[in-house]
């Protein structure tokens, strides 16, 4: 079928992950995207383009408070988009509980270490099919110092990688070979191995710095190594990665 196709198709897209939030009278509801665009940089105020599936409780709220903000997310936060998108509950059900906020000038929701924050006035709300498509006048814009974007493409995460070959703060020559065993960063195991695909296997580096999270518990440990092991690494490597990452897998809770 045509939308089964168009479905495939588009999840082979590259785009950025962002939390779009909103606060007012209606109440503080969030939702992840990946639907976003630049409108343009010319008008009165630059504006953006969002689009939000019209069940999501997120889509009201915005509609009725008139405001929103979008929170690009680093290559970091793959457990924000998580949450925001129901995959991952928080102990109360209030995503907020994940991250820490802060608000700009309409008061929507900023992420206070996000890659950068569009603070918007909805000026145009379309249903169009299944999505409203939002449009928004930026009044504030937060841009970080540095730092790589979370991309999600082929159903997965991950980090954007220059084609001009490693990123310069990891080419060889500038960190020792002990540096160039990465210390932190057991992500999504999609992501680690699209990581791994990038280096040379005798100086294997991984792409993102998801941080290590103990809830997900065991099984995700043995996803992870089976992955390293599937790579046919050299042992020292493979020594070097757990003895970095011991400290990470001793705080692993046992499962029930």
């Amino acid at each position: 079928m045509l939308r089964d196709r168009f479905i495939d198709g588009m999840s082979r897209a590259a785009a950025t992950v962002a939390v779009v939030t909103t606060d007012g009278a209606a109440g503080r509801a969030g939702v992840t995207v990946s639907a976003m665009a630049s409108v343009s940089a010319d008008s009165t105020s630059p504006s953006l383009l969002v689009c939000v599936h019209r069940l999501s409780p997120a889509a009201p709220a915005i509609l009725a408070n008139g405001v929103f903000c979008v929170n690009l997310l680093r290559d970091s936060q793959a457990w924000l988009s998580d949450t925001f998108a129901g995959r991952r509950p928080t102990g109360t059900g209030d995503k907020f509980e994940a991250g820490k906020w802060t608000t700009l000038q309409t008061g929507a929701p900023v992420l206070a270490d996000g890659l950068v924050a569009f603070d918007c006035t909805l000026r145009m709300a379309t249903l169009y099919g299944s999505h409203y498509i939002l449009v928004g006048e930026v009044e504030e814009a937060v841009v970080a110092e540095h730092g790589p974007a979370l991309v999600y493409a082929n159903r997965a995460y991950g980090s954007p990688v220059a084609l001009g070959g490693t990123p310069a703060s990891r080419r060889e020559g500038t960190a020792s070979g002990d540096e160039l065993v990465d210390t932190a960063v057991f992500g999504s195991t999609a992501a680690t191995k699209c990581g791994f695909e990038f280096y040379p296997k005798d100086k294997i580096l991984f792409a993102s710095d998801c941080p290590f999270d103990p809830e997900r518990g065991p099984g995700y440990i043995r996803d992870t190594i089976a992955i390293l092991e599937s790579l046919s690494l050299p042992k020292d490597v493979m020594e070097k990665i757990c003895h970095r990452n011991a400290e990470k897998l001793m705080k692993v809770k046992p499962q029930a």
